[in-house]
């Protein structure tokens, strides 16, 4: 299984969602085909996940700068309005690498990353919602297990907390409730969104996991140690 990440360290408010119908010139009232990150020009855009590049040039339909990137599960990644590009085509990358900057090109109303997913790299009719891509939407860089301990930090810096039972609420703006064995995902939870821990926990897929129901598990912070429970105080 493929993990995908967000294009970007840190993190970004989201300005336009995807689906949203948007009716300007821009879009001509049809729904948006990605998620619109408001990062500002010259932020650095990263690969979501390993794969080859199958297109890095201007594309005058509107997205500007974009590149394509073809995964090995056959799905695609792209990034768009970049000030600059820095992959050419058929470039093997790395998740993590970066392959261009953000910026303002093609029809924009201002500096953003466009990111789309597509089931075919080539066909934008096949556009589907990024966040189903992504296993946790905060996930950045990997660390090595034993850099994940309970109460102790990340290289990073962050805090990886030792959760008690309760009710907890997602903090970031997306996350997986997974599978406690076999990691698959099993149901998507967003900002604010509660779920109840029960305190067990465990290091899978180099993340801390804790216990929140029959055959589940959530992570509480990623490997950055950006919080991604937090306590709800009934």
């Amino acid at each position: 299984m493929i993990t995908y990440r967000q294009p970007f360290r840190g993190e970004w408010p989201i300005s336009q969602e995807y689906g949203v119908i948007v009716p300007d010139v821009t879009y001509k009232g049809k729904p948006h085909t990605g998620i619109d990150y408001a990062c500002p020009t010259g932020t650095e855009i990263l690969a979501s996940a390993d794969g080859q590049v199958m297109a890095a040039s201007f594309d005058g339909s509107g997205y500007g700068n974009r590149v394509i990137i073809l995964h090995p599960d056959k799905k695609a990644t792209l990034y768009a309005h970049l000030s600059k590009m820095m992959v050419t085509p058929r470039q093997e990358v790395k998740q993590g690498d970066v392959i261009g900057l953000s910026g303002n090109s093609g029809y924009t109303t201002g500096p953003h990353l466009h990111f789309e997913a597509r089931k075919i790299w080539w066909d934008f009719s096949t556009d589907q919602n990024p966040v189903t891509f992504l296993p946790l939407m905060c996930v950045a860089d990997p660390v090595e297990v034993s850099d994940v301990q309970e109460g102790g930090q990340t290289p990073q810096g962050g805090i990886c907390p030792q959760l008690t039972a309760g009710v907890y609420r997602v903090a970031c703006e997306a996350a997986y409730v997974r599978n406690w064995e076999t990691l698959n995902r099993e149901k998507l939870v967003y900002r604010g969104e509660r779920v109840y821990v029960f305190g067990e926990s465990k290091v899978m897929d180099k993340l801390r996991f804790y216990y929140t129901g029959t055959g589940s598990a959530m992570a509480a912070v990623d490997c950055e140690g950006t919080v991604i429970l937090e306590k709800f105080e009934v």
